[in-house]
This record gives C-alpha cells, sequence and structure tokens, in this order.
C-alpha cells in the first residue's frame, strides 16, 4: 500500500486486529503518523491533516486507588517499597523522582523536599519537566517516616539516594549523570504524568 493511500479507518480497524497492547499499537500509529509527516515534508504528498492524527487506540482510564486501598496496600509492602509509596502518593511525585531523591534534598528544619533530579531506565538526570523541579511542603508524620528509613538504610548520608538499595555501593547512586541504579521489581508510578 502506498503512503498517499492510507485512510484513517483502515488503519484503525487493521490497529484493532493486531493482538498486541494498547502501548504497541499507540507506537505504531504514532510510527505511521511520523512517516506521513515525513512524506508531506519531502513533497511525495500534499501538505494536508496526517490521517494518522484521526486513528484512535482505545486504552482503559486508569483507576485511582481509595484510601483504604492503598492502606491496605502498604501493610503488604516492605521497606524501602512502602516508604517509596507512601512519597509517591503524598506528594503526587512520579516513579522517576522519587527515585531520584537523596537525603541532602530533605530539609529537616524547613520542613521541606526538593525536588531535582529523576531516575530513568537507571540513568539519573533532570525531571521530566520544568515544573517538576519544586520545593515541596513536608508534614511533621512524612518526616517521622523518612527518618525512620533513614536509620535503616545503610545510605543515609546527605549525597546518598534515599531509595539506593543494599546490593548498590552507595558511589553508584550519584555523583555521575550516567550512574545506575538498580532495583529488585520494576515500581509502577502511583499517578499518570500526563505532561
Amino acid at each position: 500500500m502506498a503512503i498517499t493511500d492510507m485512510q484513517a479507518q483502515p488503519v484503525e480497524l487493521w490497529l484493532r486486529s493486531l493482538p498486541l497492547a494498547p502501548r504497541s499499537k499507540s507506537e505504531i500509529r504514532a510510527l505511521m503518523g511520523r512517516l506521513f509527516d515525513c512524506a508531506m515534508w519531502r513533497g511525495d504528498i500534499p501538505t494536508q491533516l496526517n490521517p494518522m492524527k484521526l486513528v484512535r487506540v482505545r486504552t482503559r482510564k486508569p483507576r485511582s486507588l481509595t484510601v483504604e486501598e492503598f492502606q491496605k496496600m502498604l501493610r503488604h509492602l516492605p521497606e524501602p517499597f512502602r516508604t517509596l509509596a507512601l512519597v509517591c502518593a503524598c506528594f503526587g511525585l512520579r516513579i522517576s523522582e522519587c527515585l531520584g531523591l537523596k537525603w541532602g534534598d530533605v530539609n529537616w528544619l524547613d520542613k521541606t523536599l526538593s525536588v531535582q533530579r529523576g531516575v530513568v531506565r537507571n540513568r539519573i538526570g533532570d525531571c521530566k519537566t520544568v515544573g517538576s523541579e519544586q520545593s515541596l511542603f513536608t508534614s511533621p508524620e512524612m518526616l517521622d517516616v523518612l527518618n525512620t528509613w533513614r536509620q535503616r538504610s545503610q545510605f543515609a548520608s546527605e549525597s546518598d539516594c534515599i531509595f539506593a538499595l543494599h546490593r548498590l555501593n552507595s558511589a553508584d547512586c550519584h555523583g555521575r549523570r550516567t550512574a545506575r541504579v538498580t532495583h529488585t521489581r520494576k515500581p509502577q508510578p502511583l499517578r499518570e504524568s500526563g505532561t
């Protein structure tokens, strides 16, 4: 099929018929859209509305946990995942932002937490958006939770990542932008990033 023959409805029906996850279907649609844009840029087809923008891929709307469900989940999480889930949920942080937190980001006197970096695909880097880099007020209860975790963690110096695991050398969690961070399993975000 030539790119000039692509129409939104047949592509949408074809994508629906594929035995793939919605995310994979979205990636295919996005790739087809980029190919169409490239063909318009090169002059192979006239500049027009990209028909792939009309293709819809159904995805389920994420469901939020109720307070009771979240509390029940917390009872079953071992440390450091319990504290990690609490920090993500209470501050509305992406998992990448939470994993990038260091003890030096906690201002115990001013009761604030500074979000300055994130960890994505085991690499320490900038936050996803400029708006994500912020200083957040911390309740005394959350400071107690963090302090309890700090006392239990073997990585408690100001330059250590809050959620460094015992399998890591402390130096591997900070310092270089290419540092690797390892996890026992992939944590899932507790909110949709939407940005």
